[in-house]
Formats: structure tokens, C-alpha cells, sequence
């Protein structure tokens, strides 16, 4: 019986089925096998080695249909017969030799530049790689799971993906050569680290998943701790990150779900991974959060979804909190925002959901977009003299907020700032206030006459039912 099938059935059969070659032309090299090719540019006659196949629908993976084997020699330069052009070879693409376990050696020519992520993945029989000194740029992860390669150069970039590169191993410790300075990687056997006082830079992954890591103690040499570098480290129980770090990478310390104590000493870190990364993230467990003394600025995403965290003090050394900073802190009750802070970013205490009072400092002028936007157990809070403006939704859906006194320095309310406070009934407004947007206190629902007469006094449309939905 023959079937009638829809175009789009067809299409998503014949997806299913086809593979998707990735390469631009093809080529034998001089040691026997095919490699395959893409070109970066046409002018400069450049090209980089790259896949055969690249997974269909949701298998996203490179590979070759028959796995490379032997010893490989990658040209420096490569013949396109269908164009009747040469090409330089200048990179080895992503992915390039993924799962290529069976290859016991490669030679890289000196016309190669950059090495791509995961571009010799798992390509655990390999005896001997040696990566040229002209090669500028080594991407994270491009030797994961390769144990044998020598490395002499001065790329930028991450080559330490490897178990060992130009590799010197001390206990449980993986350090990039014997002068321990990069910290590449740790069994995941260890229990308890002591890093040693050479260290500068713990590499991207370095104890990941170490799964039965219960403490580690990081030392005062230490001045970057790369990506992921403690991601999903279940066991680790407390963290001091002492004062010479200066940068942290995204989900440096995601996914410590044990983490309940975390000594924040670092006064010069200004970045801690980025809004899909924080450095925290996914660290429920934690309740005590001690920033030292001597830090000036809490990033933006620094603690961001804590949903553990009870209590913060922050010290008077600290002039500015960053955006989402302690954004989703569901546990949140009480934080203390001393006098030296001038600035509260955006969403910094957004969805705070079990936040009940805050006292704002007089050294602030402004309280920046969502600052406490959805803290729904919100019920009083002190704007100092010092601020002359509110930003857009600075405290909107604040439901058990009932009453607020605007000082006389405020001179201007932006949309939102109040909307869907549904409980708020009086409004204090001061005659400084000469501009307020509207929707301002929209779907205030319980506002009183009075206030709500002088607020229509200054903007009609700063009042009413305007339909939002909190």
C-alpha cells in the first residue's frame, strides 16, 4: 500500500536521514589520509582544517564517518583541484579531529595560527602532539581528554584542556610544567586541595565535577580562577576567595550545591562571570555570605539566584552593588546598605521575595530601574534626602507596601516606580516633586483620595488602571 505523505513529513523524513557534510573541498595529505577543509578567505588564500560530518537535528556533534588513524602529517599548504587554487593552512577548526582516538601522532605545520575548541577531543591515542611556536591562539578545551602534548609557545587562550600539556603532575594536582604557576586540573579522587603558594592561575575546569572535594583552600598568590574552574563540585562545604584574585570566570563556583559558607576577600575582582554564568549559580545551599572589608564593588550577577542566602552585611568599604546582584535571593530577609555605597545598580534586589525592610544610605542619589521590583514582603522603606530621582519600576508589585514618604530632594518619579502596590494606601508628596511619568503608581488600587489627588495634580496619567501584569 503506498503511503501519501504531506511536503513537510518528506522534509522532516529526509532530515532525519541526511548527514551534513561541513567542509568546503577535500584533499589527501602526504601521510595517506583525507582531510577536509574550509576557507576563511579567498583573498588571503587561507584555509583551516575542519569536520567531515556535523550531526543531524538534535546530535550536534562533529565527527568523521571513518575515524582517522596512524600518523598524520597536516600540510602547510593545500591544492582546491576544482578551483585550481592553493591554499595556506592557517587553522584547525573546531572540532576538527573530535573522537579521533585511534591516531597515534599529528604534526602541526608552522603555518598553522589558531587551534579551535575541541578540536582534538578525546583523542586519547595520541603519543605525539607537539603545537609550533606560530601558532597565537588555543581555544579552551581544544586537548581535552589528550594525554601527550608539548607545548612551548606563548598562545593566547586556554590550551590547558589537556590532562597534561608540556604537563607536570604533583599528588592529586595538574600543573602546565614543573614551575606550578597554571593549575590545569585535579583527580577526582581528592578530598581535601591545599593549593600550593606558586599558583597564579587555576585553568578553566580545573577541579570540575571533582565530585569528593569537600574543602580546598586557595592562596594569596592565586590572581584568576578561570571558567567553570570548581563547577559542580557537590562536596565543598566553605570557600574564602582571598584578596589577590582579580578576576573570576563565568560559573567559576556554579553548581556547589553543599555550599554553605563563602568568605568573598577578593578587592579586585570587578567581573564575576556574566547574567547566564554567575559565579555562584546554583549554589542553593547557601546561607552565610562574608564580604570582606576591603572590597569596593559587588558586581553585577555576583550572588544572583542564592536562593539559600538569608542574610548579608555589606561592609562600608563597598561603594557600589551591580546589576542583578542579588537578584532572586527568594531567602533574603534583611540587608544592610551602609553609608560608603553611592550606587545601587539595576534589578540588584529584584524578586528578593522574603526582603521586609531596607534602610537606603544618604550617599546615594538615585534608585536605578527594578532596584526591588516583585519584593512582595516588602513593608517599609526609608528614601534618604540624598536621592533626587526613582527610577522605572524601582519598587513596582511591591504588594505589602503601604505607605511611602518621598524627602523633599526628589524631583522626579519615572514610569512603573510604583506600579501594582496594591496594598499602598498614602503617598507622601513632597513640593520638590515637579515630574512624575506616567503609570507611575498604576494599579495602586488602594491609594487614598489625598495622596492620589496630588500625584493627578502633577501627571493625570500617573494614577489609575493601566492593566499591568506583575
Amino acid at each position: 500500500m503506498i503511503k501519501n505523505y504531506s511536503l513537510a513529513t518528506i522534509l522532516l523524513l529526509i532530515g532525519f536521514a541526511t548527514k551534513v557534510w561541513a567542509y568546503d573541498f577535500s584533499a589527501k595529505c602526504e601521510s595517506g589520509q583525507t582531510l577536509y577543509y574550509n576557507i576563511l578567505s579567498n583573498s588571503d588564500k587561507t584555509v583551516e582544517v575542519t569536520y567531515q560530518i556535523e550531526g543531524t537535528n538534535d546530535n550536534n556533534w562533529t565527527y568523521y564517518e571513518e575515524p582517522l588513524t596512524g600518523h598524520l602529517i597536516i600540510p602547510s599548504c593545500v591544492k582546491y583541484t576544482d578551483a585550481n587554487i592553493t591554499f595556506s593552512v592557517t587553522g584547525i577548526g573546531k572540532g576538527a579531529f573530535g573522537g579521533c582516538s585511534e591516531l597515534a601522532s599529528v604534526t602541526i605545520p608552522n603555518s598553522v595560527t589558531s587551534i579551535g575548541k575541541n578540536a582534538f577531543w578525546s583523542c586519547r591515542g595520541l603519543t605525539t602532539l607537539t603545537v609550533p611556536t606560530s601558532v597565537t591562539n588555543i581555544a579552551v578545551t581544544a586537548f581535552t581528554n589528550v594525554n601527550n602534548v608539548a607545548y612551548n609557545g606563548s598562545a593566547t587562550g586556554s590550551p590547558w584542556g589537556a590532562f597534561t600539556v608540556n604537563g607536570y603532575e604533583d599528588g592529586y594536582l595538574t600543573f602546565s610544567d614543573k614551575s606550578k604557576k597554571e593549575l590545569t586540573g585535579c583527580s577526582a579522587f581528592a578530598t581535601e586541595v591545599t593549593i600550593p603558594d606558586s599558583v597564579k592561575r587555576i585553568g578553566d575546569k580545573a577541579f570540575g565535577n571533582c565530585k569528593k572535594l569537600t574543602s580546598v583552600t586557595i592562596p594569596n598568590s592565586v590572581k584568576h580562577i578561570g571558567d567553570r574552574a570548581f563547577f559542580g563540585c557537590r562536596s565543598l562545604k566553605a570557600l574564602t576567595i582571598p584578596n589577590s584574585v582579580e578576576s573570576m570566570g563565568p560559573a567559576s563556583f556554579a553548581n556547589c550545591r553543599n555550599l554553605t559558607v563563602v568568605n568573598f576577600n577578593a578587592t579586585k575582582c570587578t567581573e564575576m562571570g556574566n547574567f547566564d554564568n554567575p559565579v555562584l549559580f546554583g549554589c542553593p545551599s547557601l546561607v552565610t555570605l562574608n564580604i570582606g572589608n576591603n572590597v569596593t564593588i559587588i558586581p553585577d550577577n555576583a550572588f544572583y539566584r542564592c536562593i539559600g542566602l538569608i542574610s548579608v552585611t555589606i561592609p562600608n568599604s563597598v561603594k557600589s552593588i551591580g546589576r542583578y546582584a542579588f537578584s532572586e535571593c527568594s531567602a533574603l530577609e534583611s540587608v544592610t546598605i551602609p553609608n560608603s555605597v553611592v550606587l545601587i545598580d539595576e534589578y540588584a534586589f529584584e524578586q528578593c521575595s522574603k526582603l521586609t525592610s531596607v534602610t537606603l544610605p544618604n550617599s546615594i542619589t538615585s534608585i536605578s530601574w527594578g532596584t526591588f521590583f516583585d519584593c512582595i514582603s516588602l513593608k517599609s522603606i526609608t528614601i534618604p534626602n540624598s536621592v533626587t530621582k526613582i527610577g522605572q519600576g524601582a519598587f513596582a508589585n511591591c504588594t505589602n507596601l503601604t505607605s511611602i514618604i518621598i524627602p523633599e530632594s526628589v524631583t522626579s518619579i519615572d514610569a512603573v516606580a510604583f506600579a501594582a502596590c496594591k496594598n499602598l494606601i498614602s503617598v507622601t508628596i513632597p513640593q520638590s516633586l515637579t515630574n512624575i511619568a506616567d503609570g507611575a503608581f498604576g494599579d495602586c488600587e488602594k491609594l487614598d483620595s489625598k495622596s492620589e489627588k496630588k500625584i493627578a495634580k502633577i501627571n493625570r496619567y500617573a494614577v489609575g488602571t493601566f492593566g499591568f501584569k506583575f
